[in-house]
């Protein structure tokens, strides 16, 4: 049916080919009719399963639901026809919605102005890996071939002050009338929408040009000024008498790692054989405050909780990096991912040093990183280290080929094309592989312990999901977002001097390591572990505070 409608479409399409003219009111209503129709296959999907098809009633939703979404975007169209360029704004709608209706299609995610920011602030080669044969098909038929009818088009645009009234005022009564319409099935559109809010992230293009309109109004853009956190931070009463050994504390944040592939935390596979065999605290019961990097990364060194942080406001203003370094320990950002999404901006960057034992010709592996800590320098020092980890979807890319233990695994970005055992396959490899680096990382910091005081945090940006209820990948609105999606592994490592010299009981850190806790909680367990007084600490998120003596 759908080839069908297709065709019927690039019929009509070659028929306005064929005349070249057309206004651009007409126009948007073709465009906005063809795209509602097209390009939304799991919206309808998802629709029918929560409403079936019933009766008349339920057809006659569907039928209003149709002229709703079409009318929507049909005016979201129209505002473009009142700038110059509409006939290349409209090429851009279509291969946005093109773009959009695959990544829904395939891997089950939504659209939002979080998704928006974290497609842009994908690295190139994350978003080579998406580029495969089944996308440049999709794009071909569904981007290229409508782009290519509407460049052919002479578009009438009456630009005087019946055409701008016009232009405004045809949407406004379509927008009316489809209401209206829609009075009959209310009861039913009501509650679909209040039920299932997730349904609006699946009307593309509509959750496309809203998401990037509010992604781009919600933007931190660049900040010459920046606000100060705490004038008056200052080191406690443990840095008042000058230590023996320099602190070597190592903040690791892992990537796309989800806490129920982690066996520290009760999977039934062994991924964490290391780690295991350390002495750690895992806490089993921790929260992300995004679904994405470019949501969690900047909001846990935010000093703002989950329920009260944006992007734009923290870009205002320093984070826990800025504060630590305010109060003279040497802070170093070290990256093996896309970046810091606007947490290091003030703070040095440590480069990944190419080895041809740790790295590819595509990418360095995170165990690429840890050559920083064989040279440490004689200052008291905070390092971040930023994994590549698990992200997807291409999971095996992340991993030395020789490291593959669990198999067969999906070796594609096209998670669609493996079994679901595959792909978990793949994903556990990463995890088990994370596992080896965080123990290593531990490993090499037990052997500096007798020249500095050393300790390791760990903690996961976000969760990913791998193909539960029909979900891949992350990003999701966080209000819908599945658990796999938001619970996170985090542990600590404590070497005995940093143990003694900070006053911390690690047994009573495994007893209240059950506890649930979040990203909210890090900014102030981090001061209070290095003994930072700051107005901002707030003792009631600090993790460490039960279990110290100072």
């Amino acid at each position: 049916m759908r080839w069908n409608l297709l065709a019927d479409a690039t019929t009509a399409a070659t028929r306005l080919y064929n005349s070249r003219t057309i206004s651009s009111t007409s126009l948007n209503v073709l465009v906005a009719a063809l795209l509602t129709a097209l390009y939304n296959d799991s919206l309808w999907l998802n629709l029918i399963d929560i409403v079936g098809v019933k009766s008349a009633s339920s057809v006659y939703f569907y039928l209003t639901f149709y002229i709703l979404a079409s009318t929507i975007c049909f005016s979201f169209l129209n505002v473009a026809a009142l700038f110059p360029g509409h006939k290349y704004s409209l090429i851009l709608i279509v291969i946005a919605a093109a773009m959009g209706s695959y990544f829904i299609d395939h891997y089950g995610v939504y659209i939002d102005a979080d998704m928006i920011v974290n497609v842009l602030q994908t690295d190139s080669h994350e978003t080579l890996e998406l580029f495969n044969i089944g996308f440049l098909l999709h794009l071909l038929i569904y981007a290229a071939v409508p782009s290519f009818l509407i460049v052919k088009l002479k578009i009438i645009q009456d630009h005087g002050f019946k055409g701008l009234i016009k232009t405004i005022c045809v949407p406004a009564i379509s927008l009316l009338a489809a209401l209206a319409l829609c009075l009959p099935s209310y009861q039913t559109v009501a509650s679909v929408t209040r039920t299932h809010k997730e349904i609006r992230y699946l009307v593309t293009p509509s959750n496309i040009i809203y998401g990037a309109a509010k992604a781009l109004t919600d933007s931190e853009g660049i900040r010459p000024t920046i606000a100060r956190l705490d004038e008056t931070a200052n080191l406690g009463d443990t840095w008042q008498i000058k230590p023996e050994k320099p602190l070597l504390f190592v903040l690791i944040i892992g990537e796309t790692a989800r806490a129920a592939n982690f066996s520290l935390d009760g999977y039934g596979r062994n991924t964490n054989p290391n780690l295991a065999a350390k002495d750690i605290i895992y806490y089993s019961d921790v929260t992300a405050c995004g679904t994405s990097t470019a949501i969690s990364l900047p909001c846990m060194f935010s000093d703002d909780d989950r329920v009260h942080f944006s992007r734009k406001a923290a870009a205002k203003k320093e984070n826990l990096l800025d504060l630590i370094a305010q109060v003279g320990l040497d802070v170093a950002w070290l990256d093996n991912n896309s970046g810091c999404k606007g947490v290091c901006a003030r703070t040095p960057q440590v480069s990944v040093e190419y080895d041809p034992e740790t790295c590819s010709n595509q990418r360095c592996f995170d165990l690429a990183m840890l050559p920083v800590l064989d040279t440490p320098v004689n200052t008291d020092r905070v390092i971040v280290m930023h994994q590549q980890g698990s992200h997807g979807p291409s999971y095996y890319k992340q991993i030395p080929e020789d490291m593959a233990f669990f198999s067969p695994s999906c070796e594609t970005s096209q998670l669609q094309d493996c079994s679901r055992e595959q792909i978990i396959n793949a994903y556990d490899n990463t995890i088990l592989y994370t596992d080896l680096f965080i123990s290593q990382a531990i490993e090499r910091l037990e052997q500096l312990s007798d020249r500095y005081t050393t300790a390791v945090i760990y903690i996961s940006d976000h969760g990913e999901s791998l193909g539960e209820k029909g979900i891949y990948l992350h990003a999701a609105p966080y209000f819908i977002a599945p658990t796999e999606q938001i619970q996170i592994p985090m542990l600590a490592w404590l070497s005995n001097g940093f143990s003694e010299r900070f006053a911390i009981d690690r047994r009573c850190l495994k007893q209240t390591a059950a506890m649930p806790i979040s990203h909210d909680n890090l900014f102030s367990s981090v001061l209070g572990l290095l003994d930072i007084n700051s107005t901002l600490y707030n003792p009631v998120l600090d993790i460490f505070r039960g279990c110290t003596s100072r």
